[in-house]
């Protein structure tokens, strides 16, 4: 039962990312956005091969505010 609870989540999440994530494309680096109250957020950035994500606590914040709106 939790590995299907598991399969939902991550598919929830992936659904949210798919609609709400934008990666602008520079020639050097990227920068990953989604909208967060009305905000732009900016949760990653890739340069030279290597890319840096927000922390884990925030990412749960943001995940955890839009599934209670939904």
């Amino acid at each position: 039962m939790a590995s299907i609870g598991t399969v939902l989540a991550i598919n929830v999440v992936d659904a949210y990312l798919k609609s709400n994530l934008i990666v602008r494309d520079h020639t050097f680096y990227n920068v990953g956005v989604i909208t967060y109250k009305g905000d732009f957020r900016i949760v990653s950035v890739g340069l030279f091969n290597h890319v840096f994500t927000i922390d884990k606590e925030t990412a749960r914040e943001i995940i955890k505010d839009k599934l209670s709106l939904n």
